[in-house]
């Protein structure tokens, strides 16, 4: 590198942040006030005086710069002194911003064993713009790389609260440039060695949930939240995916502002700790259990061909931004319902729009909004751990398919449950995500609205008279459509949540052919004498009326006792007589056993174990409502 090349790298944006704004702001300062002059200058290095001190600049690097003042690395004088000479040379304005772009091969040589990390980082990283000095941060652990006007992998600049991961944010960073350029980024990545759960990491990551505990009782939570935060950006603790990424939403989750505008309860946090508890407690058993120490980067296997159906498409978004359109598939061979996600982290590629993808061609093949109804085969799909679907594959179309042709489609309510277990898991080994399930009702109610949960409601019955409440997307607009068409609805598409509650309802068939997707989709308008039936039919069932629901007396107790055991937590171990009185009535012989080794053994650990029973009953109790 010349220095003229050097110098018209290195920006305001590059020497902030090689350094901080802190020093460009003072080197500015010196250039301003005259205090820097040339010395002597050759092609490839230049001498001044600065401020008193005398330095060198050569064309390699600011690295090897030197300077007679005291202090380490690139100080405020080397600073100034590019200031001056770029100034001077005017390269910058000469040279103009250079456009940013890698290959994935290069990226991957860069990476070396870093590569599925930096694969599984690069959603996170988000890129503005790809010409001139290019910087990309991380929302999570507050990490920058800074790529300087037309340098290259290897002059990238890091900052971080973690050294040891400075290969790997490089290279999700220049994937993210890649992919901000058009590149479609690997899918099908190799883990060269498994996650493991060693013992010391462990010790210290359950020490530091017994502390966030005990800050949680008292109302201390500055100290815990920064030290629960530090544990997950360990580089070993990010050997072990899942309970760093648990650690890392306590930390968001314990910030006062959160509970006192009630975005998160005292007993969520609580149950939030000791679910990472038990699960640390869990990976000292089986530190080498996929299941429960996570995976390092989504990765797609090749599974061999597999033919499915579309059977419906969502819009989301995150309260923190990210965004995506999810398109789901159910195979034709065992009912199994996979899922393509197109979608960008929060911040980035603020041109990507979720509507535009659902017109956008997949696999080469079709929209998303053309796929119904025909057989759709993958040729070798590839398929990631969590039924993820990858998009860089192609797929050819084969026989039409109606409804009758899908299997695992629930007609009765009293399966359903198990069959959301099924999909989700239970336990330390549920699975992130919803339960899809295809729902097909023997008869439909009206739609109702709730007043308390201001969401539109539909109850659906099965044949034995049992009903499901499901939720509507907030469209006035859709819901009056739907109510208009009530008669020739014959199933439907269900998002469950893991935790309980209302299902929502994704997508309708209204003939044995393909689903209409609510929200994408255009609902046909009913005509002629079918039209008249349709009217009178949505006049004449009954609405669902607003109602209080029932306290449900098992989730209430395993609410009450949570904020038991949280009180207690700092006070005298055990839950009060009369929770343990209502825990003997209602027979939960676990609860029993875990408040009697609190009291026993009178520490954070036992009353954690208690918690965590606790938070995973009032899971299970809400999802039987």
């Amino acid at each position: 590198m010349s220095l003229a090349a050097l110098l018209a790298s290195s920006d305001d944006d590059a020497l902030a942040a090689l350094t901080s704004k802190g020093v460009l702001i003072r080197a500015k300062k010196d250039v301003d006030a005259g205090k820097v002059t040339l010395s002597a200058q050759e092609k490839d290095s230049a001498t001044f005086n600065v401020a008193g001190e005398v330095l060198t600049l050569n064309a390699k690097s600011l690295d090897t710069a030197r300077c007679t003042c005291p202090a380490t690395g690139i100080c405020r004088h080397i600073v100034a002194a590019v200031i001056f000479l770029r100034d001077q040379a005017e390269v910058t304005t000469d040279a103009g911003p250079v456009p940013l772009d890698f290959t994935l091969q290069e990226i991957e040589k860069f990476a070396g064993k870093d590569w599925p990390a930096a694969c599984g980082l690069a959603e996170e990283a988000q890129v503005p713009d790809t010409k001139g000095t290019v910087i990309a941060s991380f929302a999570e652990s507050a990490a920058k790389v800074t790529f300087p006007n037309g340098g290259g992998l290897r002059d990238a600049i890091y900052k971080g609260p973690v050294a040891a991961h400075k290969r790997r944010s490089i290279a999700a960073a220049a994937l993210a440039v890649a992919r901000a350029n058009g590149a479609a980024l690997p899918e099908i990545v190799a883990q060269t060695s498994a996650p493991y759960a060693d013992a010391g990491t462990l010790d210290r990551i359950t020490a530091a949930l017994e502390m966030a505990a005990i800050s949680l009782a008292a109302g201390t939570f500055a100290q815990a939240q920064a030290h629960l935060f530090n544990i997950a950006v360990d580089t070993r603790a990010e050997a072990i995916p899942r309970i760093a990424a648990e650690l890392r939403g306590l930390s968001k989750n314990m910030d006062p502002e959160a509970l006192r505008t009630a975005s998160v309860t005292p007993t969520d946090l609580l149950g939030g700790i000791a679910r990472s508890y038990a699960l640390a407690e869990a990976l000292r058993l089986a530190p080498d259990d996929p299941a429960l120490v996570g995976v390092l980067a989504r990765t797609f296997a090749p599974s061999g061909p597999k033919s499915l159906a579309f059977v419906g498409a969502e819009i989301w978004q995150t309260p923190a931004g990210a965004r995506g359109l999810t398109m789901m598939f159910s195979d034709l061979e065992d009912g199994t319902i996979y899922r393509a996600v197109q979608a960008r982290a929060a911040g980035t590629d603020l041109t990507f729009n979720p509507m535009h993808q659902w017109t956008t061609t997949l696999w080469s093949l079709a929209k998303p909004s053309a796929m119904a109804g025909r057989t759709i085969t993958l040729p070798d799909a590839a398929i990631a751990g969590d039924n993820g679907l990858g998009l860089n594959q192609t797929a050819i179309f084969g026989a039409a398919i109606g409804l009758g042709d899908l299997l695992g489609v629930q007609t009765d309510w009293q399966e359903l449950h198990q069959a959301v277990r099924h999909q989700l898991g239970e336990g330390l080994r549920q699975r992130a995500g919803d339960a899809l399930i295809i729902l097909k009702p023997d008869s439909l109610a009206g739609i109702g609205f709730d007043g308390y949960a201001q969401v539109a409601v539909w109850d659906w019955m099965d044949a034995n008279g049992s009903c499901v409440t499901l939720k509507l997307p907030d469209d006035p607009g859709l819901r009056a459509k739907l109510a208009a068409l009530v008669r020739r609805i014959k199933a439907g598409l269900v998002a469950f949540p893991p935790g309980g509650g209302l299902g929502r309802l994704l997508s309708v068939w209204m003939d044995d052919a393909g689903p209409l997707c609510l929200g994408l989709d255009q609902l046909p308008k009913p005509k002629g004498v079918g039209a008249m039936m349709d009217r009178f039919l949505e006049r004449a069932i009954p609405r669902a009326e607003s109602e209080i629901a029932p306290l449900d007396p098992l989730a209430l107790y395993f609410e009450r006792a949570l904020e038991a055991v949280a009180t207690n937590l700092s006070g005298r171990a055990g839950l009060p007589q009369s929770l343990v009185s209502d825990a003997q009535s209602l027979g939960l012989g676990q609860v029993l056993a875990a408040d009697e080794a609190w009291r026993a053994d009178k520490d954070v650990r036992a009353a954690l174990r208690l918690a965590y029973v606790l938070s995973a009953g009032r899971d299970l109790a809400r999802g039987e409502r």
